[in-house]
């Protein structure tokens, strides 16, 4: 159970880390406190690395589920 539900947080993590990545970027949110330009690519880099990961996790947890990988 514990294990099904941090599965769950992972998958949801990136769609959560994406809009605040949006918001983050946008200058009519936050005015001059917006992401600078090298910043916006940096986070944009990390998001599509936990979202490659959090992939990663949902293939191995379902393959898991059929006795197929480890």
């Amino acid at each position: 159970m514990l294990i099904g539900t941090q599965v769950l947080q992972g998958i949801v993590t990136p769609v959560v880390l994406i809009y605040i990545l949006i918001l983050a970027n946008r200058r009519d949110v936050l005015g001059a406190a917006a992401n600078k330009p090298v910043i916006r690519v940096i986070a944009t880099i990390a998001v599509a690395g936990i979202s490659i990961v959090s992939v990663l996790l949902l293939a191995e947890t379902v393959l898991g589920w059929f006795g197929i990988g480890s």
